[in-house]
């Protein structure tokens, strides 16, 4: 599935942000709590989400996390990049 038409299945509240949670597990395919490693930078990983709108990035409360919509797209492209430097054919998924 394309993130486009995964994006118009989100609900988005009135300031334009998702949940990550439905981002996490629709797209990159992983539960939220590891999914947010690339937005809190936890254990050592990068934070992809530098420069883009997220709300309540804490990594003690994953489930608070949000992405603004308008983000979404470029986040998974940044995860994409960095997957593929180690795991080629880590994201298959990515269309």
């Amino acid at each position: 599935m394309k993130v486009e038409d995964f994006l118009k299945g989100l609900e988005v509240d009135k300031d334009g942000y998702v949940e990550f949670g439905e981002v996490s597990r629709g797209i990159l395919k992983e539960q939220c709590q590891h999914g947010s490693k690339f937005i809190t930078g936890v254990s050592g990983y990068p934070m992809l989400a530098d420069g883009l709108r997220t709300l309540n990035p804490d990594p003690g409360n994953y489930h608070a996390i949000k992405i603004h919509h308008d983000d979404v797209e470029e986040f998974v492209k940044r995860v994409a990049a960095y997957e593929r430097e180690g795991y080629p054919d880590a994201m298959r998924w990515i269309e």
